[in-house]
C-alpha cells in the first residue's frame, strides 16, 4: 500500500521500491476519521440516490399510449399522462453507466506513467502453481455480473410497490443475514 516500482539505473534492470505520498485531500485525516468519512459520504449518497430513484417512479410523465389518453385522470396523473414505472429502463441506463467505466479504467491502465513489473529472468512468467499464466474466461465475470443486473432489476421493481424507507431496510438486511 503506497508502494510503487520503478526501474532503476543499474545495467540488470533491477527494480526499487518507493513511497507514494497519498491523496492530499485525506492525508491530513487519521485512519478512523477517513473511514467515518467514507461511511457518512455512502450513506448520504445512497439514500440520495434511493429517494431520487422513488420520486422518478412516482413523476407523471406524457404517454402515447391511447388508452392512457382516453382514460382520463389515473393514479394521480391528468389525463395524458402515466407514471414514469419503468425499473428496467433505469436498471439498463445504470449499469450502461457503470460499463462507461471500464473505458475510462482501460485509459489509465495504458498511461504513459504505469510501468509494468517484468516476470523472471526466463521471459515467460509463471502462476503461482508453476504453470504459464492463462486468460481467465468471461463466464467467470459473466455470471456473477448477470446476477447482479437481475438482481438489481428486481430491487427496483420491489421500490415500485413498498415505501423507500422500507425497501432500504430490506436492502441492507442483505449485509446482517449474509
Amino acid at each position: 500500500r503506497g508502494l510503487v516500482a520503478e526501474l532503476s539505473s543499474a545495467p540488470l534492470l533491477s527494480f526499487r521500491l518507493r513511497r507514494v505520498a497519498p491523496p492530499a485531500a485525506m492525508a491530513c485525516l487519521p485512519a478512523g476519521a477517513k473511514t467515518a468519512l467514507l461511511i457518512l459520504v455512502m450513506l448520504v449518497t445512497g439514500s440520495y440516490n434511493t429517494l431520487n430513484t422513488k420520486l422518478q417512479f412516482q413523476t407523471c410523465a406524457p404517454t402515447r399510449d391511447a388508452l392512457a389518453q382516453a382514460a382520463g385522470p389515473t393514479d394521480g396523473c391528468p389525463a395524458g399522462s402515466a407514471r414514469f414505472e419503468k425499473p428496467w429502463l433505469a436498471n439498463i441506463f445504470m449499469f450502461v453507466g457503470e460499463a462507461s467505466l471500464l473505458g475510462v479504467y482501460g485509459l489509465t491502465r495504458r498511461a504513459p506513467g504505469a510501468v509494468a513489473l517484468p516476470g523472471p529472468p526466463g521471459g515467460q512468467a509463471q502462476g503461482l502453481l508453476g504453470g504459464a499464466p492463462r486468460k481467465t474466461p468471461l463466464y467467470v465475470f459473466a455470471i456473477p455480473a448477470s446476477c447482479d443486473v437481475f438482481g438489481s432489476g428486481l430491487a427496483a421493481v420491489g421500490m415500485l410497490y413498498m415505501d423507500s424507507a422500507i425497501w432500504q431496510m430490506l436492502r441492507s438486511s442483505i449485509i446482517i443475514f449474509s
